[in-house]
């Protein structure tokens, strides 16, 4: 069991250094918080950071960054292959005149 003042193993104690202005608004919320939820100022930042990491909004942007940047890579690997081929084209022709020229004096 654990005591007041001590961790469970399946927690994480974190400090946030936050400007004054945003500490009076939290708490101002808070008080209300603790008055219809029953809850410590700890509660209601555990739950706010719930809320934004299950927010539709956040994951949405997620997705699309994410989308873009599978988009680019498929760009950057096409536009890769594209080199790669007409590098492997320039490499033949290159390897063809090369053959000609070995060749020329014993066709004449």
């Amino acid at each position: 069991m654990a005591r007041p003042n001590q961790l469970s193993d399946d927690q994480i104690r974190v400090t946030v250094r936050l400007p004054r202005a945003l500490y009076d608004e939290l708490a101002g919320i808070s008080r209300h918080y603790r008055h219809t939820q029953g809850g410590p100022l700890s509660a209601l930042v555990r739950k706010a950071i719930i809320h934004f990491l299950s927010c539709p909004e956040l994951q949405q942007a997620e997705a699309a960054a994410r989308a873009e940047a599978e988009a680019q890579s498929t760009r950057i690997d096409q536009a890769m292959a594209a080199w790669m081929r007409e590098q492997d084209a320039e490499d033949a022709a290159r390897e063809a005149r090369r053959q000609a020229k070995l060749q020329w004096p014993a066709s004449r």
